[in-house]
């Protein structure tokens, strides 16, 4: 049987997808939901996953700006409709794999061909992509995080190396600052 998704748990998932939602827009998806197929008053995961892979969610009052139709995951609403996923696993491998596009389209260099050179982070990728598709979310969600902690990890090293040849703090490095920075990578000047 198809679990029931309670509107607070809809509302949660629709507004960590960065959709502006209120309660009263939930309760009127849930009104919309059940004017377009029925039910019985109870809204199921089912229901909410095709709602939410339908093209009808990228306007009206309650819409999704850009994550229905432009942001979603290629094969998502093949799986969803397909019923290959039940409506929880549903939600969780769309979740999966909408973090990954975000991280994707934010970090090209983390797709196979986003560079010159593979990062090292491209197998992690590939295999969150992979524990999604087998339904084995935990694994998924565990090499998520080590690509999220290798970026944070990253991110925070770029920023020291900046602050220490930014010696004037005033985050920008000035030709002088540069020319630091240059002898101490030992990278030449001279073209």
């Amino acid at each position: 049987p198809d679990s029931e998704i309670r509107p607070q748990e809809a509302l949660h998932f629709l507004r960590a997808l960065g959709g502006a939602w209120s309660v009263g827009d939930v309760e009127a998806l849930v009104a919309k939901i059940f004017a377009s197929g029925g039910g019985d008053g109870r809204l199921t995961c089912r229901q909410f996953v095709d709602w939410f892979f339908s093209e009808s969610t990228t306007s009206g009052p309650g819409a999704v700006p850009q994550v229905a139709s432009a942001r979603r995951p290629k094969s998502a609403g093949e799986h969803t409709s397909s019923g290959k996923f039940s409506g929880e696993d549903a939600i969780v491998h769309a979740s999966l794999l909408l973090r990954v596009r975000d991280l994707v389209e934010k970090h090209p260099y983390l797709e196979q061909g986003g560079s010159l050179n593979a990062h090292p982070l491209q197998p992690w990728v590939s295999r969150v992509r992979e524990a999604a598709e087998q339904a084995k979310f935990g694994q998924a969600h565990e090499f998520l995080l080590h690509v999220v902690k290798w970026l944070d990890a990253d991110a925070r090293q770029a920023k020291e190396a900046f602050r220490r040849f930014d010696t004037d703090a005033s985050g920008q490095l000035t030709a002088l600052e540069v020319r630091h920075m240059c002898a101490y990578l030992g990278w030449s000047l001279e073209a």
